[in-house]
């Protein structure tokens, strides 16, 4: 018994026709019939009652298609759920600390490999995302929000700086300064502007990038100097870079999550392992 069997028997039981489920398989009527024939030798009795050019169940195919109709339900329903699980996307916005969440990311995927990952790190416009990481709330869609961390600023020069011998720094001896940030619309670009801004100066930008290895880089040859976040720039940073607290400017990174549609057990999951990495993360600040 196969499972080609049974489907070719429950379509002739359900039309009462060998020639329609030939049809519909597209294959001869007699390969229908010789495959039931073989199915009741193997169950050892006859499932229909046979005229001419006419078949009809019997009490023994009407019990039998019954089971079968159920037995082949709960495995389409078996495969549906696979390949439902298979195409399974999360679509996730990472505006800052990449790192950890593409930690979570990488512990989640342990436990739920069939989730897949759409990941921006800057925001589409018209997209609505399932998750968004980021300091500022989504302009677009309807979010409920989880704090995950707040992290100190810092200012990252070369170690042979000036200011390097600092232990901390205001605004007032960062007006000269020529900064490397991330370009017009990220966040930390928003922070520097409105850092200078509260502080009686406009920042001079020396670089702007939507790249963050090339930010570091040009801080680390000298190009300028960058207003971080402390904790996740921290790691990122080659030796030759320094980073000098900076007084009463933090941040707080929140976790957002669609509103408007239920939350699923997948997202739940996901939203529990990025809270649970940023705790750990929030221990070493």
């Amino acid at each position: 018994m196969d499972l080609l069997q049974l489907r070719y028997f429950c379509y002739a039981a359900k039309v009462q026709s060998f020639a329609e489920a030939a049809k519909h398989f597209r294959v001869p009527p007699s390969g229908i019939s010789q495959s039931v024939k073989r199915l009741e030798s193997e169950l050892g009795c006859p499932l229909f009652d046979r005229s001419s050019n006419r078949i009809r169940l019997n009490e023994s195919g009407t019990q039998f298609y019954r089971k079968a109709e159920e037995a082949l339900s709960i495995l389409d329903n078996a495969k549906k759920s696979l390949q439902f699980e298979e195409k399974s996307v999360l679509r996730v916005l990472v505006e800052n600390n990449r790192r950890p969440v593409t930690l979570a990311v990488e512990e989640f995927s342990k436990t739920h490999p069939y989730t897949s990952f759409s990941l921006d790190y800057r925001p589409k416009e018209g997209e609505t995302y399932d998750v968004v990481i980021s300091d500022r709330a989504p302009k677009e869609g309807s979010y409920e929000a989880l704090p995950l961390i707040t992290e100190p600023f810092a200012l990252a020069m070369r170690k042979d700086h000036p200011l390097a011998h600092h232990t901390s720094l205001h605004g007032e001896l960062l007006k000269k300064e020529r900064f490397v940030c991330m370009p017009k619309g990220h966040s930390l670009y928003d922070v520097l502007i409105s850092f200078g801004h509260s502080h009686g100066f406009t920042p001079t930008l020396a670089l702007e990038s939507d790249d963050p290895d090339t930010v570091r880089h040009c801080i680390e040859s000298g190009v300028g100097v960058g207003l971080v976040p402390a904790f996740s720039w921290k790691g990122s940073l080659s030796s030759q870079v320094c980073l000098i607290p900076v007084i009463g400017l933090t941040r707080t990174t929140h976790v957002y999550y669609e509103a408007s549609a239920p939350l699923s057990a997948e997202k739940e999951a996901f939203l529990a392992t990025v809270q649970a990495v940023f705790r750990q993360a929030d221990q070493r600040i």
